[in-house]
This record gives structure tokens, sequence and C-alpha cells, in this order.
């Protein structure tokens, strides 16, 4: 005999490793909204908003899933394990504090299809209908003067051809563009270790950028980056130097 437990429990919004963080006041105009979740999700059907939390009119943005969804292909990702990133067509409003809701339940799937219930970050507590609470209190405001440096939220995927060539993407945590400097490719030698140094080869910099914007297949904040490799068959660990983007706000550069 044998036994097994079916995963019944829609996913639930983490606002501890969303970004912005929960309560951030100085976030950008220009920023990615990075959620993030108890497991792994997938696209289901529907919108994201942003809501001006103290302005119930409708609205300010809206994010529908499936674009997010066609734009994540060929190695890029807008969904990533626990995250999605949702970047609203516009800049959002300094001095103003925005909330999450969305459309109607099922906006995403966890792995095995259990939907998302309706979000409402305002609320105190939202619960699915087996009494799981599927959204937690999560608000953000954005700053009168941007004084953020930009992030890495994550490593949004890569794709190889031929064995060697290979494209890669970054997502920041705002729009950012080029500043100085150069990627970093470490090959992590042949036990693909990349903590081991004894094996590993010097690091070599350089390869071709492009970063997205608002409305293009990229998606604001994506680092694009393509370059030829040494060695097939082998693991490699790219870096981003400080500095090496500025935001599209302020100038500011990226910490590292």
């Amino acid at each position: 005999s044998y036994t097994f437990m079916h995963d019944a429990a829609a996913p639930i919004l983490d606002s501890r490793t969303s970004l912005p963080t929960d309560g951030m006041t100085s976030a950008s105009p220009s920023v990615n909204v990075v959620l993030a979740f108890n497991e792994i999700i997938q696209a289901g059907a529907g919108e994201f908003q942003l809501w001006d939390y103290n302005d119930d009119s409708g609205p300010k943005f809206a994010i529908d899933v499936a674009r997010v969804a066609n734009m994540s292909q060929d190695g890029h990702n807008l969904i990533s394990g626990r995250q999605i990133c949702i970047t609203p067509s516009g800049l959002l409003v300094p001095g103003t504090r925005y909330y999450i809701r969305t459309s109607a339940p099922g906006v995403l799937r966890d792995a095995v299809g259990n939907p998302l219930s309706t979000v409402d970050t305002r609320a105190a507590f939202v619960h699915d209908p087996t009494g799981h609470a599927s959204s937690i209190p999560y608000s953000f405001a954005v700053a009168s003067q941007d004084v953020q440096q930009p992030e890495v939220a994550f490593f949004a995927g890569y794709s190889v051809s031929g064995n060697t060539s290979v494209t890669g993407y970054v997502l920041f945590t705002e729009s950012v563009v080029a500043n100085v400097g150069e990627l970093s490719f470490e090959d992590c030698g042949a036990d693909y270790d990349c903590s081991n140094s004894f094996d590993n080869p010097q690091p070599t910099t350089g390869a071709l950028t492009a970063f997205g914007t608002r409305g293009d297949e990229l998606g604001s904040g994506v680092l694009k980056f393509s370059r030829e490799l040494p060695l097939a068959g082998r693991k490699y660990r790219v870096t981003v130097p400080p500095n090496f983007v500025k935001d599209t706000d302020a100038d500011q550069p990226h910490a590292g």
C-alpha cells in the first residue's frame, strides 16, 4: 500500500521578498514590481492591477498576465520560479502609495494548477475557499526624489545555440541603461564548482548588450547579453560588476 498527499493549497503572496519591499517609501517612478510567492508559479488568466491606496475610482495600471507570459520565451523569463515581474506601462507618480489587486481568481497558478485566489493587498487578509490566506498586506510609496540604486531582481534565463553561443537576461528593479565596465564570465572548471577556484580559468570579460524599455519585447529593466563561450559543456558564472548600469530616473549606479 502507499499514501500520498494532493496539493490543494493556492499560492500565497510573500510580501517579505517582493520588490519594492512592503512599506517602502522611496520606490523609483520607473520601478519594476516583482511579486514573490511561497511556491513556484505559472501564468493563469487576468490582470494584476496597481491601485492608488487613497483612490477607489479604478486601477492606475493594469498588467495582463498573458502578455507577461508571451514575453517569457526563448530563454527570457519574466516569470521565474516563485517570482513574476509586473511592469507598469508608464511611470508611477511621486508621493503616491500603491497596492496590488487582481482582476479575478486564477491570474496565476502553482505548478500543479491550483489557482491564486483574488488578491487585494490593502485588505488585512484575503482567504481562499479552503481557508488559506492568499494575500497579505503589501504596499509601497514612490519618492518625490529618486534615491534608490538599481538592484538585480533575478537572473531572467538564458539560451544556448551552437554549443557555445549564449544569450542571457538579467532583470533589474527599475529601468536601467549602460554605464561603465563589462560583464565578467568565469569558467567554473571541469568539476562545475564555481567556489573551487583551483581549476577555474581566469575570468574573461565582454559581451554584446542591449537594454529593454517599456513596451518592447525585452521589457523595462531587462539587460540582454550575448557572447561566444570558450568551451562547450561547461558551467559559467556571470558577474554584473558595480556601476555597470545606472537607472533612468536619476543616473543612480548599480552598487553590485
